[in-house]
């Protein structure tokens, strides 16, 4: 009887603990795969720094597979607390969580990490961080370049007015060519301020990047020296972007005015165009661009380099490591500016010693051909006898391109603002064959005044002036394909030519 019921008690002892195992390996099966489905990065190690547990999510964050470094020590190098470098060298922006394994014990074991990616978080930080910074002074750019650019028009038409009178000989001339200089240089800078907000106007046109890389390129060897090497690598591979060719210039141009300024002692400055098919995973990477066939843009030197908190706040507005008086902190964040409102990202490399990469990525367009102007250009001294009605709400302005217009040999009807301008209209018995009106205007947009205006003389041809349209002539800053804008401050040769320019269209 007792032999009988110690093997009962025996019995019972290896079902309890048939099922304690059962039940602790389906925990164990239940933790293996939790660990293995989750989206976070899981790594177990013992006391002696050797991988015991690494989880899929692992492999896709850090780039090591299970197989490369179980049993082996911990293969990650840290940058620094907050980032860590994957296999591919690559660093990453991360939260670690850390806690000690400990056996039944109570001894500690081992230690188990939780590693979230943040990169694409702190990525989107920094962008709004920047986007922020932009529509701030975009916001102030705009609200000051109407009216600067309206008092820089007057200094400049004025001042081409005095050099006109003035003989060769005259000491005074070199005054007034140093004022206009002065102006242009201040036109300038209100560019820039809207460039790198986003609130340039832009005016496309279909074309070969290769192509326009080998327009700009004598240009830059006037600008950066002879100690500095120009090589370029520029097939037409790289195919048709829709840009605004200045603007694109001038973002090359400031790039290769930085490299020079990066080589005191000479170097080599390498532009390259390309393509290439950037996945959804790389277009996230790169600003949330969409995914497909880009073109790319590079420019490089070989010189000094950046360090990482330098480059971090490259694009930033007034960001500067040049000298007080040397920089103003904008050219930079020009560049970034128009590629933005390009509808491309720009991305830079560099460290110090190796020098810098700057790679912009510009959407690639379908078009066979590039867009060609349809018109001549107009002689910009040529006369005109039509009949224009000029609406400008700034009495300096209005009173100097009527000026202007008068001394061409037009009739010139003159209106302060839109309302006066349709009275006028009404009145006038002739034709009226072209609108030169300002943009932003009190009560009525110049585009709300040709709008009512075409409905009374449909053959009456327009014109917009303005320093700053407030995306009235188009959406992003990009003119609308039938919108003809001179830009303040012009001079006088700029509004005579594109006066004719339009009426002999």
């Amino acid at each position: 009887m007792e032999v009988e019921e110690r093997a009962r008690a025996e019995a019972g002892l290896r079902g309890a603990r048939d099922e304690l195992e059962a039940r602790v390996r389906e925990r164990t099966e239940d933790l293996r795969t939790l660990i293995e489905a989750s989206p976070l990065a899981i790594i177990a190690l013992d006391t002696e720094g050797k991988v015991r547990t690494w989880n899929r999510a692992a492999t896709a964050m850090l780039g090591w597979t299970e197989h490369e470094v179980l049993g082996q020590s911990y293969p990650i190098v840290p940058d620094d607390e907050t980032r860590l470098k994957r296999k591919d060298g690559t660093l990453i922006d991360v939260v670690l969580s850390v806690a000690p394994l400990l056996g039944a014990d109570g001894r500690p074991r081992g230690t188990i990490a939780v590693i979230t990616d943040v990169t694409e978080r702190k990525r989107l930080e920094r962008d709004l961080r920047q986007s922020q910074k932009m529509e701030a002074v975009g916001r102030l750019a705009g609200g000051i370049a109407h009216d600067f650019n309206n008092l820089l028009t007057v200094i400049i038409g004025r001042g081409e007015s005095v050099l006109g009178s003035l003989e060769r000989s005259d000491p005074a001339r070199w005054d007034v060519e140093l004022m206009l200089a002065t102006a242009e240089r201040a036109a300038t800078l209100t560019r820039q301020l809207l460039a790198f907000s986003r609130r340039q106007v832009l005016q496309p046109k279909v074309l070969a990047l290769h192509e326009m890389v080998g327009n700009v390129v004598p240009m830059l060897r006037r600008l950066i020296g002879e100690d500095i090497e120009i090589h370029t690598v520029a097939g037409a591979a790289s195919g048709r972007v829709r840009v605004d060719p200045a603007q694109i210039e001038q973002v090359i141009m400031n790039l290769a005015v930085n490299a020079r300024d990066a080589m005191p002692q000479g170097g080599v400055l390498m532009i390259t165009t390309t393509t290439a098919d950037v996945t959804d995973v790389q277009a996230r990477r790169l600003g949330g661009i969409q995914s497909g066939r880009w073109a790319i843009l590079s420019v490089s030197d070989t010189g000094a380099g950046m360090d990482e908190e330098t480059r971090v706040r490259v694009f930033e507005p007034f960001f500067t490591t040049k000298p007080l008086g040397q920089g103003t902190g904008l050219g930079l964040s020009m560049v970034y500016g128009i590629v933005e409102q390009h509808g491309g990202t720009i991305t830079v490399e560099s460290a110090p010693g190796r020098g810098t990469t700057f790679r912009i990525y510009l959407p690639r367009v379908d078009d066979a051909a590039a867009e060609t102007e349809t018109t001549e250009r107009a002689d910009p001294t040529a006369l005109g006898t039509e009949t224009i009605l000029l609406v400008e709400d700034e009495d300096e302005v209005r009173e100097l391109v009527a000026r202007m217009l008068q001394r061409s040999g037009y009739t010139v009807l003159v209106a302060a603002d839109p309302r006066t301008a349709l009275e006028l209209s009404g009145r006038h018995t002739g034709p009226i064959h072209l609108l030169l009106t300002d943009v932003v205007m009190p009560e009525m947009s110049g585009r709300e005044l040709r709008d009512r205006l075409s409905a009374l003389r449909p053959e009456t041809k327009i014109v917009y002036m303005s320093g700053y349209t407030d995306e009235a002539l188009g959406r992003h800053g990009v003119l609308e394909p039938d919108v003809v804008l001179l830009q303040e401050p012009f001079r006088f040769a700029e509004l005579a030519d594109r006066i004719r320019e339009v009426l002999d269209a």
